[in-house]
């Protein structure tokens, strides 16, 4: 029988923190899902974490792979899924118990939503994990324009449609980084309903030994400028509105303790 939601996550060199990734979904409210995890050419034994959590569970399914690149091996697990859902979860993140109940609840309630995220809680380094609020049914639908001001949904909040995942023509491999506020930009300016459940459902965890530290911060910086610029565009925002990317551009270049507090409020602002 199809599962209701796949749940992808691709790693490369992530096994301090897949397990934990890993339980945090098979610990789900609901039972029907499958779990893709695609290794992309994983050194650190990622592979054989996800091989071993295969073998005893046969919701998920461990994918091996050469080194591709995120947006391919994203694109490859999209591929694998066999669900009519799919849910994102980064090996460093960790999802609410009821998280995918939550979301699937919503979207088999709208049939017009095509994406629904979450708010988000943001753990640093590899402390142990705690939920500090309470579920409540808050939900909001995201006016296209708020995704001229950055990227305000988390990756590993994310449940979409397949259908309309493929229709977009998926995630955007010719990118090195921000595959998905590049996604959601084009969600939006297709005119697709996003909704957000307020509350926290994911933990964010931001540490040293992610990809995107070994970057400088200025490419990483430049990149999502250059998406946020062009959601100006497709959105036909106001160009007035090109203001918002030299505010980000002065907010990238705080130390990482501060932008992390600046987070954490935006996501209790969604």
């Amino acid at each position: 029988m199809r599962p209701k939601v796949s749940v992808i996550t691709t790693v490369r060199d992530g096994s301090v923190t897949l397990e934990s990734c890993i339980l945090s979904v098979r610990a789900q409210s609901i039972s029907d899902w499958e779990m893709i995890i695609l290794d992309d050419g994983s050194k650190d034994g990622s592979f054989e974490i996800a091989q071993g959590w295969a073998a005893r569970d046969e919701r998920i399914r461990a994918i091996q792979s050469a080194p591709v690149g995120r947006g391919r091996a994203l694109n490859l697990a999209v591929g694998a899924a066999t669900a009519k859902l799919i849910a994102v979860l980064d090996c460093d993140d960790e999802f609410h118990p009821r998280k995918l109940e939550r979301q699937l609840a919503l979207l088999n309630a709208d049939a017009d939503c095509a994406l629904v995220g979450t708010g988000w809680q943001i753990v640093t380094g590899y402390e142990p994990v705690s939920y500090d609020s309470e579920i409540t049914d808050r939900v909001i639908f995201l006016a296209p324009t708020r995704l001229v001001y950055g990227n305000t949904i988390a990756h590993s909040s994310v449940v979409m449609r397949k259908e309309t995942l493929l229709e977009l023509n998926s995630y955007n491999e010719a990118l090195r980084s921000h595959f998905d506020y590049e996604l959601w930009v084009r969600f939006a300016a297709a005119g697709k309903k996003i909704g957000i459940i307020r509350d926290k459902l994911i933990i964010k965890r931001i540490h040293q030994r992610q990809q995107f530290g070994s970057r400088t911060r200025l490419y990483y910086l430049l990149s999502s400028l250059q998406i946020q610029a062009c959601a100006i565009r497709q959105l036909k925002a106001n160009p007035l509105l090109y203001g918002a990317v030299a505010g980000r551009c002065a907010l990238g270049m705080l130390p990482r303790e501060w932008r992390a507090a600046i987070r954490r409020k935006l996501s209790m602002a969604v």
